[in-house]
């Protein structure tokens, strides 16, 4: 049995607009993570898209769904996430942080 994810607005239970998550992969995290993530400060998300575009959808149940026009970015991001979460760093170092990924991910090409 194949797993559907969809995205839903609560206040309805409708899709409204959302509907089923096609493609892309889903990481699972800590809650604090997804509430990181989930803030419109997040300066790690805003890096990450200035390098490329992607879709991020995050659950409030340690959830995260990554779709990217190319496998090598969604790894990419999947990388970024799960690494930030641990090494956390401040929104003045998280420019260096998504280029030292960027780095490692060039060199391995």
């Amino acid at each position: 049995m194949e797993p559907e994810l969809d995205c839903i607005n609560p206040a309805s239970g409708k899709a409204d607009g959302y509907g089923e998550l096609k493609d892309g992969f889903m990481i699972k995290c800590s809650l604090g993570l997804c509430r990181r993530l989930l803030n419109p400060k997040n300066a790690l998300v805003k890096e990450l898209e200035s390098h490329f575009p992607f879709e991020l959808t995050i659950g409030m149940n340690g959830r995260v769904w990554i779709n990217a026009s190319n496998p090598k970015d969604i790894i990419l991001v999947q990388t970024a996430i799960l690494k930030w979460e641990f090494e956390d760093p401040s929104p003045s170092q998280t420019k260096k942080f998504v280029r030292k990924i960027l780095n490692g991910f060039s060199k391995q090409e």
